[in-house]
């Protein structure tokens, strides 16, 4: 848990509840109703997709949204387009590790300011038919399903969902 938002990433810029602020990449502050569509959120079910920082999730629950996010799993390689200047595994923890302390960025500004918002870390991995190796030449190798994990967390309680085939 962090305690501090000095131990996170911060994408969005926020004003504490004590008056204190944490500088982020993007300054949102003043200008909330651009950025979610002047909406009347009182009554709303949201489904934000990668909250960052968590600033817009504030926002929507502070209109009256019960809002759940959708964010990667921590093992999903985002970003991670292969190029020949890069050493692919340090790339990818580089980007592990800076997921890691943006979603505590999340955390922290949610448990600061009280909410009841939902998270969830989603990700998928190809599955192979008849036990192939993904790197055999045989055409049983190719995919023929995804495995979707998928843990749910809210700011007060833990749930843990089965992995589940489709």
């Amino acid at each position: 848990m962090v305690e501090s938002p000095e131990d996170a990433v911060w994408y969005q810029s926020f004003t504490w509840p004590d008056g204190s602020e944490t500088l982020g990449a993007w300054d949102y502050r003043g200008r909330e109703d651009d950025f979610l569509g002047r909406q009347d959120f009182r009554g709303k079910a949201v489904l934000e997709l990668g909250p960052a920082s968590g600033f817009l999730t504030k926002e929507m629950e502070a209109r009256g949204a019960s809002v759940t996010c959708i964010d990667t799993a921590d093992d999903e390689p985002w970003e991670a387009v292969p190029r020949k200047d890069r050493e692919l595994q340090r790339f990818l923890g580089h980007k592990r590790d800076q997921t890691q302390r943006l979603r505590a960025s999340w955390w922290y500004s949610q448990r600061r300011f009280g909410s009841n918002a939902r998270v969830a870390y989603v990700g998928s991995r190809p599955c192979h038919r008849s036990g192939a190796r993904p790197n055999s030449t045989s055409r049983s190798s190719r995919p023929c399903c995804s495995t979707f994990a998928t843990r749910w967390m809210s700011c007060t309680t833990w749930r843990s969902w089965p992995t589940r085939s489709s």
